[in-house]
């Protein structure tokens, strides 16, 4: 996008503005000089021609398009409520993101108190204005936590953000630029291609790998390097994944730090779900694997407490600079802080109850969040019977996060995922996210388990229905072709 850059306007000696002599100055090659056409007034008299005035939007705007919604507003216009349809049924999404929208689960109480208390504790700091970074104390906490016995960071490395999306915008306007490129998984939430391209930037995108528990093709991420390494500043890895429940090994993670060693790539690490892993997935932070192995490799963490407290509105995010030795963060950071400036801050009142819901002492916050634990692995047992039950489909368990992937068999049932998640909404009122949408194979499906226990049921028993009465109704075919061949 082209910005022009500040000019001061000169004055003649009778004290009016001379707007001949000035020049608008361009970012890019481009530069408008001496008079500029003059914008005539329209009189009293006149009529505006408003089919002539159309105000534009801006570049930015322009290449801000979300697939997902794109897939939504596909699938949309078949939901009815249960009274429109002839068999009663109401509408159940299994691809809802937001866990509060649907959960059995109440919400984190713990975080209430947390801001009630620090609201009476201190109502002139809660209630008023901040850095635009963040809380000093807030800062620090969130610091503390983000330090290992390897290596610690200050609270000068960190940015409170308007949730870990917030810290991701961050992040990529602080790196990239109009005509680099950055390394974006897939399948991945479509927030990261938005963001990337929205700055102008190229997205390259690497493959997950469904039949190694969706761990990155390094094969493919040394071609592309050789291929387009030069203009590559970043790669961004998801763990645990948003996408499919996958949670990265230690393994794994040490090999993607080599990776980025031998490109001298940072890392921009979307931690958002951090502990929420299953037995006996453990989550491992980049950075701390990072430093570990000797801080070779500079890492961004972007997470928040939204995911794991079911608390997105709250929108209490932060990004974390994890230097390497060699201090290569060191002006993207200082880059980060002066984009940060530009806007408000965060809520003051969301900053405070940060730090008591960061201590490894709260125990009612450890209380909460072993329940929900022990709610949510019941709810992925009780899936992942009902789904292996079903025809022609594979579930793959999650180990973190509450969302999964589902394989489709198309040898028995026929579909890609878009006639799938099509025919399922037609026949069961049943919302499911087709896989290629965040860039899955055309042949899953994601969907989100943290719904009440009884609509799980009913949604898995509408799957179950649908899968038996189309596998059956294929093998009725293809028996019919048989017969027909051999006569």
């Amino acid at each position: 996008m082209m910005m022009p850059s500040s000019s001061n306007i000169p004055f003649n000696p009778k004290g009016d503005p001379d707007f001949a002599g000035v020049n608008l100055q361009f970012h890019d090659t481009s530069t408008v000089s001496g008079k500029s056409t003059p914008r005539k007034p329209l009189h009293k008299e006149e009529k505006s021609d408003t089919t002539s005035w159309v105000v534009p939007t801006s570049t930015k705007a322009i290449r801000a398009v979300n697939p997902v919604t794109f897939a939504f507003n596909r699938l949309a216009d078949k939901v009815k409520l249960g009274s429109q349809r002839s068999d009663g049924k109401d509408p159940i999404s299994l691809a809802n993101g937001d866990p509060r929208s649907a959960s059995d689960f109440g919400p984190c109480t713990e975080a209430i108190k947390a801001s009630v208390h620090s609201m009476m504790r201190d109502a002139q700091q809660s209630l008023g204005y901040a850095n635009a970074c963040g809380i000093s104390s807030v800062r620090k906490a969130i610091a503390e936590h983000h330090s290992y016995a390897e290596h610690r960071i200050e609270a000068s490395n960190v940015i409170v953000t308007n949730g870990c999306s917030g810290a991701l915008e961050l992040a990529f306007s602080a790196l990239l630029d109009p005509g680099c490129g950055v390394l974006i998984p897939q399948p991945s939430i479509p927030m990261y291609e938005m963001m990337a391209e929205s700055v102008g930037a190229t997205v390259i995108k690497y493959r997950l790998r469904m039949d190694c528990n969706w761990e990155c093709d390094l094969d493919f991420l040394h071609t592309a390097m050789q291929h387009c390494g030069d203009k590559i500043r970043a790669i961004v890895l998801n763990n645990p994944s948003s996408a499919t429940g996958a949670v990265f090994s230690q393994l794994h993670i040490v090999q993607l730090l080599e990776f980025a060693r031998i490109y001298r790539l940072p890392i921009i690490a979307d931690e958002v779900f951090g502990d929420m892993t299953y037995a006996p997935a453990q989550f491992f932070p980049i950075a701390q694997v990072a430093a570990q192995l000797g801080r070779q490799v500079p890492v961004i963490t972007a997470t928040g407490l939204s995911k794991q407290l079911l608390i997105p509105g709250w929108r209490a995010g932060w990004v974390t600079f994890h230097d390497n030795v060699h201090g290569s963060l060191r002006d993207l950071q200082a880059g980060a802080i002066r984009l940060a400036e530009l806007g408000p801050g965060v809520s003051t009142l969301t900053q405070c109850a940060i730090p008591q819901l960061l201590s490894k002492s709260n125990e009612g916050l450890n209380g909460w969040k072993s329940r929900l634990q022990t709610s949510l692995e019941r709810q992925i047992v009780f899936l992942m019977t009902k789904l292996s039950m079903c025809d022609g489909l594979v579930p793959m368990a999650p180990q973190g996060t509450y969302y999964t992937m589902v394989q489709i068999k198309y040898t028995v049932l026929g579909m890609d995922d878009w006639e799938f998640a099509s025919r399922l909404l037609d026949e069961e009122n049943l919302i499911v996210l087709p896989g290629s949408a965040i860039g899955a194979p055309n042949n899953a499906f994601r969907i989100s388990f943290h719904l009440p226990q009884r609509s799980l049921y009913e949604a898995t028993t509408r799957l179950y229905n649908f899968c038996k009465r189309h596998a059956t109704e294929r093998r009725e075919a293809m028996d019919t072709l048989i017969d027909f061949a051999m006569i």
